[in-house]
């Protein structure tokens, strides 16, 4: 789904696809006639995927009232899925629900950061052209003085 988009679905029609992102999800349900609204939210890098369809950002659909949905978290290339809040929970990438009433869920996506190094304590060279330090106990470091 696009950021913002507000789609209006049927017991029996589909969620996702008139974002134009597939077929739509496999919907099951009471469908009472009653409509919910389902507020999904991503943070990080990631979407949340309905049968096909991808929420990136915030999205909300109307679904009927008493429809299960499976949510799928996807961490973009290089990040982490850290967890959902909101009406899924846990660090599992699937969220099974059922929308009997307004629902909001938000996927959390990590990228992560930087490693850091500490700097190598390498000792002078003094007298010597060549110096070597041990980092760690797999680590060799070697320094030649070119001059």
């Amino acid at each position: 789904m696009r950021a913002g988009a507000l789609i209006t679905v049927g017991s029996a029609a589909t969620i996702l696809a008139a974002c134009g992102t597939g077929p739509g999800p496999s919907q099951s349900g009471s469908g009472g006639g009653t409509a919910v609204t389902l507020g999904i939210t991503t943070s990080g890098d990631g979407i949340v995927r309905e049968s096909g369809g991808d929420c990136r950002g915030s999205c909300t659909a109307q679904v009927a009232n008493g429809t299960q949905l499976q949510l799928q978290a996807v961490p973009d290339p290089g990040v982490s899925f850290t967890g959902w809040s909101g009406a899924c929970s846990g660090l599992s990438t699937a969220c099974p629900i059922t929308a009997d009433a307004d629902t909001a869920v938000t996927a959390v996506f990590t990228r992560p950061g930087p490693v850091q190094l500490p700097p190598p304590a390498i000792a002078p060279c003094s007298g010597s052209s060549e110096c070597s330090t041990t980092l760690g106990s797999d680590t060799e470091i070697f320094a030649k003085r070119l001059k």
